[in-house]
């Protein structure tokens, strides 16, 4: 984020049309982040979700297995374990799908900043307001630039992850305390 914050005010030195160019990267980025961000949170805590009741299941399973055993005409058992990782496989296809949106969106945003730094660099030179050494360090500087938004996006599903994690433990937090000390209360 330093990177294309401070590459972006050093392409102001250059030329003040590169402002422009700057805010429309800044909006981009943005809207990349708006529109997509909410629903890749969503479907990672809704695969998050999947996975630990699919692993409460089969604890359930293996702290009940003469239970199963007793009724494994029915199939129970591995039929609830086949709809959860349904439940599963879906909603982490639904993430990839997510996650594949932003990268096109990110190569789209790549594409579009190269050709416009060409565009408005040729112009400028051809306009003579910018010679062409100010033009191949402005090259470099949007090259270094769209670097920082591929690292960027490589961590965006760590992001993900972490923020998916924050929510797990705000579940557990919000969880009532049990101030019985050991005491079954019958009352309730």
């Amino acid at each position: 984020a330093f990177q294309i914050i401070f590459g972006l005010i050093l392409l102001t030195f250059y030329s003040t049309s590169f402002i422009i160019l700057g805010l429309s990267l800044f909006l981009i980025i943005f809207l990349i982040f708006r529109i997509t961000g909410p629903k890749g949170l969503s479907t990672s805590i809704k695969e998050s979700k999947y996975k630990y009741n699919l692993a409460h299941w089969i604890e359930e399973i293996a702290n009940n297995t003469k239970t199963f055993k007793i009724h494994s005409q029915k199939n129970l058992h591995l039929e609830k374990t086949d709809d959860i990782t349904l439940g599963y496989l879906n909603s982490r296809e639904s993430h990839f799908k997510i996650l594949i949106k932003q990268f096109k969106l990110f190569i789209g945003f790549k594409v579009w900043v190269a050709a416009s730094l060409l565009i408005l660099g040729g112009f400028l030179v051809f306009n003579q307001q910018m010679n062409i050494g100010q033009f191949v360090a402005s090259e470099i500087i949007i090259i270094l630039i769209i670097n920082s938004v591929e690292k960027i996006m490589k961590v965006v599903e760590t992001i993900y992850d972490v923020l998916t994690a924050l929510d797990k433990i705000g579940y557990v937090t919000d969880l009532t305390l049990d101030n019985g000390e050991g005491k079954v209360d019958i009352d309730t």
